[in-house]
């Protein structure tokens, strides 16, 4: 064997002394530390050169050229920045001062707005007033009167009295009322029925024919000739109300509303409860009020006129009264 080979331990070719690796097999030989990797030189550091500054040119245009096409680009700068800011200002909206850009007029505004609240109010105090005039009409009816018999001895016939004098008389199913007044007065009639406290009481009422300011309608919690209320309505579209007491009178209801339709048949609703008086005419709520001097009394129909020698003829019918 030669010094300068050895045996591969596992294939048995001749190798070189000193390799670690079997060509042949590829065998690794054990014990055997590889030689140490040749040392690398690092690459030899090159000196940084600076860069040459550039060189300045000269200008190939013309000094006046030169000068021209500055005025033309300051001019053009001074146009363009005038025109962004007017842009600016037309486009942008200042946040910080919303009230400058929507400016309401006062007096309309506030007017619109007052108008809309109170058809608010009006609204829901008509559907109030419906709930009301729904649950009442649910009471207990005490008298419904179509006049076809006299069942609940209504006066009737001619009669003569201190400011009127006039005709009363159930006719085709009507109450038929005709007046001439001697002077301004009220004039009323009530059925065979107890006195009451709280009521719904409705009757349908038509003017036939007469002056155009008289009025018809219902007598309320009439507790004697000096003690009671009236509810009436004209074909001048007035709705009133008043008290008698102790020989004077005093007005607790006179308007105007459309509710009422001149010369045709007016279906009246009056509800009481307490001191509180709710009024209805065609379906429509037309008012409301309150007033405790007399709380308690019979109801039944009347009739007025304004003026000496006034005359008017009426027609009602449906009379109804119902009690909780």
């Amino acid at each position: 064997m030669n010094a300068s080979t050895k045996k591969c331990p596992m294939c048995a070719e001749q190798i070189p002394a000193d390799s670690v690796l079997c060509p042949y097999c590829g065998t690794r030989l054990v014990g055997e530390d590889p030689p140490p990797p040749p040392l690398v030189q690092p690459p030899p550091t090159l000196p940084v050169q600076p860069l040459p500054a550039p060189k300045k040119k000269g200008s190939r245009w013309p000094i006046g050229l030169q000068v021209g096409l500055g005025i033309i680009l300051a001019v053009t700068i001074i146009v363009v920045s005038g025109l962004g800011k007017q842009l600016i200002a037309f486009t942008v909206s200042p946040t910080s001062t919303p009230t400058r850009t929507f400016t309401p007029t006062p007096t309309l505004d506030y007017t619109a707005t007052q108008q809309v609240l109170e058809d608010q109010r009006a609204t829901s105090t008509a559907q109030a007033a419906q709930t009301v005039v729904f649950d009442a009409s649910r009471w207990t009816q005490a008298i419904f009167d179509p006049f076809d018999l006299n069942k609940y001895d209504w006066s009737v016939g001619t009669y003569a009295g201190s400011c009127s004098t006039g005709d009363r008389n159930l006719i085709n199913g009507r109450y038929a009322w005709t007046v001439t007044a001697k002077s301004g007065c009220i004039m009323y009639n009530s059925p065979n029925y107890q006195a009451v406290e709280d009521f719904y009481l409705a009757v349908d009422c038509q003017q036939i024919s007469g002056a155009e300011d008289a009025a018809c309608g219902v007598l309320l919690r009439k507790l004697d000739d000096e003690h009671y209320y009236y509810f009436s309505i004209g074909t001048d579209q007035s709705v009133r109300m008043s008290a008698w007491l102790e020989s004077e009178w005093t007005s607790l209801l006179n308007e105007k509303n459309q509710a009422i339709q001149p010369w045709k048949v007016n279906r009246m609703i009056v509800i009481a409860q307490g001191s509180h008086f709710l009024f209805f005419v065609n379906g429509q709520y037309v008012a409301e009020l309150d007033d405790a001097n007399i709380a308690r009394g019979k109801v039944g129909l009347m009739i007025g006129l304004n003026h000496a020698d006034d005359t008017a003829a009426f027609e009602l019918d449906n009379f109804e009264l119902r009690v909780p």
